[in-house]
């Protein structure tokens, strides 16, 4: 039975999340919002959905500005300790790897190149391939369409 390791990206691999948390925090300070970090990373993956509970008028555009502040930091990020050396052992071992991420492409694919690991990956779903973000089971089932397997062969790491 073939085996599928279904990755995440943000927080998982690579130190995002405080990149986007501060961007948020900028943004939501800036339309007189001011929330907890926790009910920030709570609205990671459903931005237009919480932002408009919280009364954001200019949900669109807030999203566009953190993404701008966030593209600013990206070229900077790091990956985790051991990241390489896990993805290596994996792909030696003859599993077959997909990763899953909210962020779009552009925001990840730079990234992937910079540390050599896209090669590692099978598949790739980002935010901009799919119309509903994590938690929801899109991402998951279209890496496992993409890879030819089912949720019963498949584990998923993510925080």
């Amino acid at each position: 039975m073939k085996q599928f390791i279904v990755l995440d990206w943000d927080g998982n691999l690579a130190k995002t999340l405080d990149i986007w948390l501060e961007a948020c925090r900028v943004t939501l300070e800036k339309r007189g919002l001011e929330v907890s970090d926790e009910e920030i990373a709570s609205s990671f993956g459903a931005f237009t959905k919480r932002w408009k509970e919280w009364g954001i008028n200019d949900v669109d555009a807030a999203i566009e500005e953190a993404d701008a502040i966030v593209k600013v930091e990206l070229p900077n990020v790091e990956l985790y300790p051991d990241v390489l050396e896990v993805l290596e052992s994996l792909y030696d071992r003859g599993k077959t790897l997909a990763l899953i991420t909210t962020s779009e492409h552009e925001n990840v694919e730079h990234l992937l190149e910079k540390y050599n690991i896209a090669r590692f990956f099978d598949a790739i779903i980002a935010g901009d391939d799919v119309q509903n973000h994590k938690p929801h089971p899109e991402p998951l089932e279209k890496a496992l369409n993409k890879l030819g397997g089912k949720k019963g062969d498949a584990i998923m790491i993510k925080i």
